[in-house]
């Protein structure tokens, strides 16, 4: 896997779409990588004093999400980092819904929200999943939603019982 440094206009770029998706305005003191594949890692900032070219690396840095067109998918780490500064895009959860999110399971959703969303139960963030506006009968408080949350939480992080 080769990963690349994002340069100032990347960063810039990517610091835009976070913006517009979580309203996130802070700047972060991390270094952000791009994988080929669209997929961002980010490292603390010293790294920037090594010569990575005269390395041999598989991998750096924590996975934070995937950048593909024009949108940014938090993975779980990338949640936990970026859901304290997010503003908008959040849905919270109560312990119920948040073990049937960890069960792989789509979730039901009352608000009107837009594309990728950062899932919050109590005080965790606990990864992102994809709006989707569809009229539902919620089978757990057998209410009327008016869209699902689409479960990203990878099969090898979720709950098997």
């Amino acid at each position: 896997m080769e990963l690349k440094i994002l340069n100032s206009r990347e960063l810039k770029e990517l610091r835009k779409i976070i913006e517009k998706q979580y309203g996130i305005t802070e700047k972060l003191d991390y270094v952000f990588l791009l994988s080929g594949k669209d997929d961002v890692y980010v490292i603390n900032d010293s790294v920037k004093n090594l010569d990575l070219d005269s390395i041999k690396i598989n991998t750096i840095g924590i996975y934070i999400g995937e950048n593909k067109f024009d949108t940014f998918r938090p993975s779980i780490e990338g949640s936990q980092i970026f859901g304290p500064l997010a503003k908008k895009n959040i849905l919270e959860v109560d312990y119920k819904v948040m073990k049937m999110w960890m069960y792989g399971l789509d979730i039901p959703c009352k608000e009107e929200l837009e594309g990728y969303v950062m899932i919050k139960s109590g005080t965790d963030y606990i990864g992102s999943g994809k709006y989707k506006e569809c009229a539902q009968k919620s089978e757990i408080s057998g209410t009327t939603t008016s869209g699902k949350i689409l479960n990203h939480v990878p099969k090898g992080r979720r709950i098997h019982e």
